[in-house]
């Protein structure tokens, strides 16, 4: 299904619709600067006005396409999950048949779906932990990298190659894996991702040559990899005592932090100049949950979605700086689900859900073109969950 998306703009002052974020300032906001000359006013305005002029272009043309595996269920919760997109627009993720088992995709650019097992992949009907493959990230050489449960409700590693070919990549002394938790291939073909022994969890990075090395930050009881960027620096986030974000640099070095006052840190990606976002509390009984930016030389700034006082998650942050994620929508007709929302480098946002979401929209992944997929349950009875693709304008976002 393909429809025009009419999201939600927060926009500039000159265009009346202005919301910002705290800690960051206003857009074209003439007061914070003191005496302006007329002709800097003008010129102000007039650069405004056409940012205006583009964003209300964009907020005609953006495109959303919502799809289905054919062979995905329609029981309860059942459906297709999307979680990954290539810079080409080649799309990953997994369904839930009718038998409650997971099954891989790769759906190419036209809308064909390939479906595919790891090897080894339990196929028990209805299952608990729920059984079978699940992609979870996907490059531009199209090698999609992902989880599998096998019939001993154990998670394993695997890696497919362009022509279909998967191989089990368990980091050794493996015992298994927490499909909980992300795992992620860069451009360059790295994998990073978690894993159990003994002693607990902890990071693992696969090097394209398939050598393996394990890692913790000091003094971690568990340690939980979120992303990997074209360098090779990696964040994620760990236990010690509560749970705190760290940047692991191409050399092997740790850096720890922690947004001011946070008592549960959560990582969920990282850019490609090193930007990391994520989510805290504050109080883990009373919430609210806020979200954060960190820049690559450790300063961190709130990026809550304006006007949103309970809660915004980023999920995935492109090459641009461009952010994607969800956030809990007190505005009219959206009001008390959680919608989507794009932020861009500059701070401007615009909130977005598929035809159809009226629960949770979920976006998972965003490519240099800004393109976004994830998935949403409908509003049926059984909440069945279906891909989509935001497809941004031409000009805008």
């Amino acid at each position: 299904m393909v429809v025009p998306l009419r999201g939600m703009w927060i926009l500039s002052p000159v265009c009346n619709q202005l919301t910002h974020m705290k800690n960051e300032i206003p857009v074209q906001s003439f007061g914070s600067w003191g005496v302006t000359n007329r002709p800097q006013v003008w010129k102000a305005v007039g650069l405004t006005l056409l940012a205006c002029g583009l964003q209300l272009y964009g907020q005609e043309k953006a495109t959303i396409i919502t799809f289905d595996d054919p062979a995905a269920g329609t029981g309860q919760y059942q459906g297709t999950f999307a979680t990954t997109i290539s810079p080409g627009g080649v799309i990953a993720g997994y369904y839930l048949d009718v038998n409650n088992v997971y099954h891989g995709f790769v759906r190419a650019r036209g809308g064909s779906f390939a479906n595919f097992d790891a090897p080894g992949a339990g196929n028990l009907p209805n299952a608990y932990p729920i059984q079978g493959t699940q992609a979870f990230s996907i490059n531009l050489a199209l090698v999609v990298v992902g989880y599998y449960t096998d019939t001993n409700s154990i998670t394993h590693c695997f890696l497919r190659a362009p022509n279909g070919t998967i191989t089990n990549i368990d980091p050794p002394g493996s015992v298994g894996s927490s499909n909980q938790f992300p795992i992620v291939i860069n451009a360059a073909g790295a994998v990073v991702g978690n894993f159990s022994d003994q002693l607990g969890f902890h990071g693992f990075l696969r090097n394209p040559g398939g050598t393996f090395t394990s890692f913790d930050p000091p003094n971690s009881g568990a340690t939980f990899p979120s992303g990997i960027n074209s360098k090779g620096a990696i964040a994620g986030y760990y236990q010690n005592g509560s749970y705190q974000g760290f940047l692991r640099t191409p050399n092997g070095t740790f850096v720890t932090f922690n947004p001011p006052g946070s008592a549960y840190t959560v990582v969920n990606g990282i850019g490609s100049l090193g930007e990391i976002i994520g989510w805290y509390e504050v109080n883990l009984i009373t919430g609210p949950p806020y979200s954060f930016l960190r820049f690559p030389k450790g300063a961190l700034i709130n990026i809550d979605f304006p006007g949103s006082s309970l809660g915004t998650f980023p999920y995935a942050i492109n090459a641009a700086g461009t952010i994607t994620g969800n956030y809990f929508n007190t505005t009219p007709p959206a009001q008390g689900q959680y919608s989507g929302f794009v932020r861009t480098a500059k701070g401007m946002y615009i909130s977005f859900d598929p035809p159809g979401s009226t629960n949770t929209t979920a976006p998972t992944a965003i490519n240099k073109a800004g393109q976004i997929t994830g998935y949403y349950p409908d509003n049926t009875p059984n909440f069945i969950n279906h891909g989509f693709l935001r497809i941004p304008p031409l000009l805008g976002f």
